[in-house]
């Protein structure tokens, strides 16, 4: 069955929406057409704002406390969704409306995947939403190269943290420092295979990578040492397929989210309070177990970078 060209020309009628992509055309169409057309078709772009049903808020502690049967589903697919919002954040962790669409365009994969099983965020209202204000241009699959290298460069830090002696102190400084010489070198064998990659950053763009990604870097690097599989994104090909495999293994799952919480706990330890302050990382539900993880120390070649680090000088002026 195809969508009527009145589907089509609502959201083609208004020029300041973005392009779609084929898919999420699919998406909506199918994911409405339980609908009546004509009450897809009366929603317009100036409508938007006023709409009655909004978008359900992402609480990612709750997220996680239902990954790991902290708390129990409200309704049928609600882990699917969580697991694939849960993956688009770790690549968007600082935008609340991107996340909210990550969440509606994975509650209409799991409708359209499931056989058309229904769940309370695959409404007309919130489609509608998610397709004519989209926050990102694009589709969430279509990531970008310096979206992962940010990604990369953050659990470059974190591992920095990690293998460092604590009598060495280390610092975002001395991270810095040490990756800017090339001293990640030969940390990509503990990495998933998408975040590999052993080029010396530099410490402007490690800097950037800290700001936007660091609440991230804890669930990037337990890929990993973990043996996670790298989670869906929500309008990746075979989402719901995948999430649901991940989904029948709930020991690795659990082993993921408490080994992300012992490095969490480790870095958040190590760190002074004011970098702390910078960054606002994720509450994990208390009743979550923490697995220890293993981290191989600094070897003697990067023992004698890390020794030419020098600590910023300031002078006082007046």
């Amino acid at each position: 069955m195809q969508p009527p060209t009145g589907f089509f020309t609502v959201f083609e009628s208004d020029p300041r929406q973005p392009a779609l992509a084929v898919g999420q055309w699919r998406h909506a169409w199918h994911a409405c057409r339980h609908k009546p057309i004509r009450e897809v078709s009366r929603v317009r772009f100036d409508q938007l704002r006023t709409l009655k049903e909004p978008m359900s808020k992402v609480d990612l502690t709750d997220i996680i406390a239902l990954l790991t049967d902290l708390r129990r589903p409200r309704f049928q697919h609600e882990k699917h969704i969580a697991l694939m919002t849960f993956s688009a954040w770790l690549n968007w962790p600082n935008n609340s409306e991107v996340l909210e669409h990550a969440q509606i365009v994975s509650a209409a994969t799991c409708f359209l995947d499931s056989g058309g099983k229904r769940n309370p965020l695959v409404t007309t209202e919130n489609l509608c939403n998610a397709l004519l204000v989209p926050p990102i241009a694009g589709q969430f699959v279509d990531l970008s190269e310096s979206s992962m290298n940010l990604r990369c460069a953050a659990v470059d830090i974190l591992s920095f943290f990690l293998c460092c002696p604590a009598t060495l102190k280390p610092s975002l400084n001395k991270a810095f420092f040490f990756l800017d010489e090339g001293g990640s070198k030969g940390w990509e064998i503990d990495l998933a295979p998408e975040l590999q990659g052993d080029d010396p950053r530099s410490i402007p763009t490690l800097k950037i990578a800290w700001k936007e990604r660091a609440i991230t870097a804890p669930f990037a690097w337990a890929l990993g040492p973990t043996g996670m599989d790298e989670l869906p994104l929500p309008d990746e090909e075979d989402s719901f397929k995948r999430a649901d495999r991940i989904l029948r293994k709930p020991k690795r799952l659990h082993k993921y989210f408490g080994a992300s919480k012992f490095v969490q706990d480790r870095l958040l330890a190590l760190l002074d309070s004011t970098s702390k302050q910078r960054s606002k990382f994720i509450k994990l539900p208390d009743k979550l177990e923490p697995v220890e993880c293993e981290s191989d120390p600094l070897d003697e070649e990067q023992l004698k970078i890390l020794a030419r680090y020098r600590a910023p000088y300031f002078t006082k002026l007046g």
